[in-house]
């Protein structure tokens, strides 16, 4: 790569279309894709957004091969989903609390409507029934638990010094205006 100086500015030479090397033929973009388009349920390859997405959804089983298995685990993944909507801050912490309440909730879920068609007065409907308290109470607090630390880090990432030259300007800006109001009488 060369430079070259032109109006006072120093630039790089970009090669030239003749100079590059031919990489070979391009691969086939429509390698494993159906009827329906690359991004059908049926196509090789997944597109999940996020980089936790893939790892959260494999632990909570939501593509498994067992039928059941595979119920549950689609439904602990929309409880998780939803779960993750309403925490005030969201990290790799808060995730994986969400991913075990979720977990436990739909399992608690599960085991008390094998309970209630058992029939609750049984001995093993009794059985799955307490099973399915163990896991509400395991729930409840995952709950409580992913709450309190999706708080602190919200209250901590609140607390936290600015470090990019727009938050500096920003904070500068309601420092100036605050202290503007006050000697002005709330008028800035």
């Amino acid at each position: 790569m060369s430079i070259e100086q032109s109006h006072g500015k120093a630039r790089p030479t970009l090669p030239r279309s003749r100079e590059l090397f031919v990489t070979g033929k391009d691969p086939d973009q429509s390698n494993g894709s159906t009827e329906k388009g690359p991004f059908a349920p049926a196509h090789g390859r997944k597109f999940r957004k996020g980089r936790w997405s893939a790892f959260f959804a494999e632990a909570l089983g939501r593509d498994v091969d067992s039928p059941g298995a595979r119920e549950i685990g689609r439904k602990a993944w929309k409880l998780y989903r939803g779960y993750l909507a309403e925490l005030p801050c969201v990290t790799v912490s808060t995730r994986s609390l969400c991913a075990a309440r979720a977990r436990a909730a739909t399992l608690a879920d599960f085991y008390a409507s094998l309970g209630t068609r058992s029939g609750p007065h049984t001995e093993k409907g009794a059985t799955w029934l307490g099973e399915a308290l163990k896991w509400d109470q395991r729930a409840e607090r995952l709950t409580v638990t992913c709450l309190d630390v999706s708080a602190r880090q919200a209250r901590t990432a609140r607390e936290r010094q600015p470090t990019t030259i727009i938050d500096l300007i920003e904070a500068r800006a309601e420092e100036y205006l605050a202290a503007a109001r006050s000697s002005n009488g709330g008028e800035p």
